[in-house]
């Protein structure tokens, strides 16, 4: 049970946003999540190509890939 001073956040919807041309690339949102800024191969890549815009980056794996953690 959550405290009095902790919020849920929910997680937003960046799926809807990607397409096809994303898959396994690396992706720059922005901070509100409401659109794709740019995207790239590498993520050293996408940095050059942002610069120092305020952006969310994320890896955008393809609709037929599950990520699962191990240890």
């Amino acid at each position: 049970m959550l405290n009095k001073m902790e919020k849920v956040i929910q997680a937003p919807p960046i799926y809807k946003l990607l397409e096809k041309k994303h898959n396994d690339k690396w992706v720059a949102f922005s901070i509100d999540y409401k659109k794709i800024v740019d995207y790239s191969k590498s993520l050293e890549e996408l940095q050059k190509k942002v610069g120092n815009a305020n952006v969310v980056y994320h890896k955008a794996y393809p609709v037929d890939v599950i990520i699962a953690p191990f240890s």
